[in-house]
This record gives C-alpha cells, structure tokens and sequence, in this order.
C-alpha cells in the first residue's frame, strides 16, 4: 500500500519490531511503548462481541468483512507525523498512515468508522476492523449493502474481496465463523 511511510525528519523516534500473525506472515510494528507512554489516553473502545450477537436475531441474515490493512487506511494529520518516527538503514522515515503499535490507532480506526457507520447502527456495526452487516431479508440485505459500499467508496476504505465472498449473507452469527 503507497503512502503509508515517508522519508521526513523526526522529533520522536520508535524501534520497528516484527510480530509473527496467525497465518505465519510478518507485521511490522513501531514498538511506540515510550511515545504511548505520553499519548494523552482516548477512551473509546470496540463494542462488546456479546451485544453484537445480541443484536442479530435468530432468522436474520448477516454478512461480515475484513478491511484491507484496516490501519494503514487511515491517515495521520501530517503535523503529527513527526512523532512516529523511526529509523531503517540510517534514514529516518515517519508513518503518514495509522502505525501498529501505537496505542491510539485501534481507536482512531474505530472513531474513523463511527463515523462512517453514522445513521447506519440499526444495520451495521464494525468490531475493530470487522464490519457486520444484519438484515431480515435478502431485498433488505442488498439495500443495506448498498448504503454501506457508497460509505466505503466516498471514505476511500478497501475491503478483502475474498472473505467477503466466502462470509456474505449467512444465516448464522458467531465470531469464530469469521476468524479466517
């Protein structure tokens, strides 16, 4: 994904550190602990998983998807990139997109599709980087599809084409059903 780094002078330099993800790839993450130390804290968190499943009733439809490198969609205001600085072959690089690793991005993404989500909670509600979509019908389901993929598109925000397919439109609800 273009943009995510750029090289810039810093006030603020992290480590980068590599974390092993599930499916055994790699995650480069700025070990942001000293910087997060002094992040004015932000107290907004992911819906409870249980008041999710409260909400899709037995009967309904639901479709869920994956943001594509959900972070890295989200931009940083470029007077802030100065604190999310770090270093790679003597050059000094900074995040213009959400880093990993530092303790606001989970909850920036979660202010950012709030926002996007607006007017939409009665049939949407995304869990961290998980969108959930609950309709009572397949008519009813594309409508709300539709709503939401004209948010996507004006917000500029990807989703992974092939979990989508495999999770549109199933009649079950469970959080272990879209772990893939």
């Amino acid at each position: 994904m273009a943009g995510v780094i750029q090289k810039e002078k810093a006030c603020y330099i992290s480590p980068l550190v590599c974390v092993r993800k599930k499916d055994g790839r790699i995650r480069v993450c700025l070990d942001a602990r000293g910087l997060n130390a002094k992040v004015k804290k932000d107290f907004i968190n992911p819906p409870n998983p249980t008041v999710l499943l409260v909400q899709f009733k037995q009967g309904q439809l639901m479709s869920t998807v994956d943001l594509t490198k959900a972070y890295w969609q989200i931009a940083v205001f470029p007077d802030h990139t100065k604190y999310l600085g770090f270093m790679y072959e003597g050059e000094t690089y900074t995040f213009r997109r959400l880093p990993f690793g530092l303790s606001m991005s989970m909850k920036s993404l979660i202010r950012c599709l709030n926002g996007i989500l607006e007017r939409c909670n009665d049939f949407a509600q995304a869990y961290v980087d998980d969108l959930f979509i609950y309709s009572n019908n397949i008519g009813e389901h594309l409508k709300h599809w539709r709503i939401i993929i004209e948010r996507f598109l004006d917000a500029r925000i990807t989703v992974k084409l092939r979990k989508f397919v495999k999770r549109f439109c199933r009649a079950e609800g469970s959080f272990q059903n879209f772990e893939e």
